[in-house]
């Protein structure tokens, strides 16, 4: 009642409500979404800032109001002010109205050339929508090449075995075969006693006809776990092609 500037009484409160709202606290009367954003609006409607603008869109999308959120994120990103968060948020729009996957990457896109070089590690999430994005288009060396932009700027100390897992079977997929073959022994280094990865790294030596080694790693798997189907298989293939044919089928029966 008393402020003179309007515009920033009516933008700080729709932050207080956005806040609000978004830390998952109890309904207070109205103090919703929707009043964030008549907040924000009545903010942008006396002084048309981008600033309030991207504040505006930001309550829309937590209104589900996806649309016109992206309209005002693509507004934002033709201004001086736009940053990363901008076009990442934007391209949260058009996934959430379940629009094409290009698009996305295309915003992605516009996301990465407003980031600080080097990267913080804060924004590497943006380096892995991308990346799965890819790899959801098939393009496999495309997403190697993000994880390993996202790798760079995480750490390889700050990494799960999840991860290298994950990289591996895309590098596997584009065929991408060395690669794909060190994020899983690094796996293996790390914990030895996962029949699963000592069975992934069968699959890759079989997969470049390394037999010998394909074995090893098979029965290392089955030594660990012995139920395995899926070890028994590769063992049962890796044997076959070494000629080993009577010890091949016994393995293979046991993969059924």
């Amino acid at each position: 009642a008393v402020g003179e500037k309007q515009d920033e009484v009516h933008y700080a409160f729709s932050k207080l409500l956005y806040n609000y709202v978004t830390s998952g606290a109890q309904p207070y009367a109205d103090w919703d979404a929707k009043k964030a954003v008549a907040e924000a609006a009545a903010a942008y409607a006396i002084n048309p800032l981008p600033l309030y603008l991207q504040h505006q869109a930001l309550c829309n999308y937590l209104c589900g109001d996806f649309s016109q959120a992206l309209e005002q994120f693509e507004a934002v990103g033709e201004t001086d002010f736009a940053t990363a968060e901008t076009f990442y948020r934007a391209s949260k729009c058009v996934e959430a109205m379940g629009g094409d996957t290009l698009r996305r990457i295309a915003l992605l896109d516009s996301t990465m050339t407003r980031l600080p070089r080097p990267v913080p590690p804060r924004s590497a999430g943006y380096i892995m929508e991308r990346a799965n994005l890819y790899y959801e288009l098939g393009e496999y060396r495309k997403a190697v090449a993000d994880y390993n932009f996202y790798e760079d700027v995480v750490g390889r100390h700050n990494l799960t075995d999840r991860f290298y897992v994950l990289r591996s079977q895309v590098e596997l997929t584009a065929r991408m075969f060395q690669q794909a073959l060190d994020d899983m022994l690094l796996v293996v280094r790390r914990k030895p006693n996962n029949y699963y990865y000592h069975q992934e790294c069968a699959r890759i030596y079989l997969v470049v006809g390394q037999y010998e080694n394909a074995v090893t790693y098979a029965q290392k798997s089955l030594e660990l776990n012995a139920e395995n189907p899926e070890a028994h298989r590769l063992l049962g293939l890796a044997l076959q092609k070494l000629g080993r044919e009577a010890e091949a089928q016994e393995h293979l029966k046991l993969a059924e």
